[in-house]
Formats: structure tokens, C-alpha cells, sequence
């Protein structure tokens, strides 16, 4: 999969004084419309909807491989801080520009960066919004969520991408991924159909193993091939 989200993220967007920064070339978590609040998004990441078996694991890999060969970035609980009460725009690197806002203060608030065909180098382009929440509360599982809503073209591939996901105390990026209606949390790293995934779904929480596509998985439902 392509990786055209480097440093297209929030983690390299970072506004202050009124000036955006951005390398068009990432780091982490996501949503799309089917969030809207921090709360929201938390809940969905703590009540994945979808029965993780041997039909779905390998679906549940294929879509998040999409989501990871993006690698748009939900950033860090200071870079959304940045973006308090702050608007700026700037040219991406291969043409199409990015554009950022935010309001909120020390403790919490909310950022959304858009993207109008903003390109690594031409041909190689995202559009769509990110729209990211933060929270100091300490007793909140997560410090920041976003939301997500992309699509992008690249060397012949294209996707649209609609997502959420959560960044944990510990740095551990967990997302929700939507297959056929149903939702699943998901963290670990999957590229070119093998990796290793953590999967959690109604039904209870997975270790899969891929390689090219195939696999297994073991976990509190017992353990299946696919």
C-alpha cells in the first residue's frame, strides 16, 4: 500500500502565533462523521459492535491495511493545544493546500485540519477533514480521539476512508474499523497482508497472526484459522 500520509498528520501540523507548519509528507488515531464528540468516540472504541471470526479477520486486516497506508495522524494532546482559538493555511509540498483551526484551552478542546487535494508530490493526494478532541482529565482512558473523513489517490490507488481512533496513555493507537456495518477496535501493524493485530469485538478480544492475507487468531472465544 502507498503511504502518502507522512507528515500530513497533526502530529507535524502544529499552529501557533497564528502560523501553520505542515509537511505534507504523520503519526496518529481516527474517526470519521460517525463520531463528533470526544465521548462519543471513546465509546465506540470501548464498544466495538462487530464478531470477530474466521470471515471477518481477514477482513478486519484488509481495512485497517487502508487506514495504516494512509497514516494520517490525530497527533499529540499538545499539538491540538496548539491549535487554541487559532486559524492558518499553507501550500502542501505537491500542490493542494492544508488548512487548520481550533478552540478550546489547557484542559480540553477540539481541531480540525482539512485537506483540499493536498499532495506529498503530484499524483499522490488527500482530500477531507480530521477533526480531533483532547482532554486533560485524568481519569479519561485516552488523551486524544479524532475523527475521520478521506479520501486519497496514489500511483493508480485510491480509497475513501471513514474512521475513528484514540490515542492511550501509554502512546498505544487504537482504531475503530467498519466492515460490512459493524465495528471493530483494532491496534497493531498489518502492510502488504502481514502482520499482527489486536482485535476486539463484541464477541471478545483477538491476537490474529497474518501472512499474505491468511492466518490465525487466539483469543477469549478460542482460537480459529482463516
Amino acid at each position: 500500500m502507498n503511504r502518502i500520509g507522512r507528515g500530513l498528520g497533526l502530529g507535524t501540523v502544529i499552529l501557533s502565533a497564528g502560523c501553520l507548519f505542515a509537511g505534507c509528507g504523520g503519526d496518529d488515531e481516527g474517526s470519521s462523521n460517525r463520531g463528533g464528540s470526544f465521548t462519543s468516540i471513546q465509546n465506540a472504541i470501548e464498544s466495538p459492535t462487530g464478531t470477530v471470526d474466521e470471515t471477518t479477520a481477514a477482513e478486519v486486516g484488509a481495512e485497517f491495511e487502508k487506514v495504516a497506508s494512509v497514516d494520517v495522524a490525530a497527533g499529540s494532546r499538545r499539538d491540538a493545544q496548539t491549535a487554541q482559538s487559532s486559524s492558518a493555511s499553507q501550500a502542501c509540498a505537491g500542490g493542494g493546500s492544508i488548512s487548520a483551526s481550533g478552540t478550546g484551552n489547557e484542559t480540553s478542546g477540539q481541531g480540525t485540519i482539512s485537506y483540499d487535494s493536498c499532495c506529498v508530490t503530484a499524483g499522490c493526494c488527500i482530500d477531507g477533514t480530521v477533526d480531533v478532541f483532547y482532554s486533560s482529565d485524568q481519569a479519561a482512558p485516552y488523551l486524544t480521539c479524532g475523527s475521520y473523513d478521506l479520501s486519497y489517490a496514489c500511483e493508480g490507488t485510491t480509497a475513501e476512508l471513514t474512521y475513528e481512533g484514540c490515542v492511550g496513555r501509554t502512546g498505544e493507537q487504537l482504531y475503530v474499523i467498519e466492515v460490512d456495518g459493524a465495528t471493530y477496535t483494532v491496534s497493531g501493524s498489518y502492510s502488504d497482508g502481514s502482520g499482527t493485530l489486536e482485535i476486539r469485538g463484541a464477541n471478545g478480544t483477538w491476537s490474529c497472526t497474518y501472512s499474505d492475507g491468511s492466518g490465525s487468531c487466539s483469543g477469549s472465544g478460542g482460537d480459529f484459522e482463516f
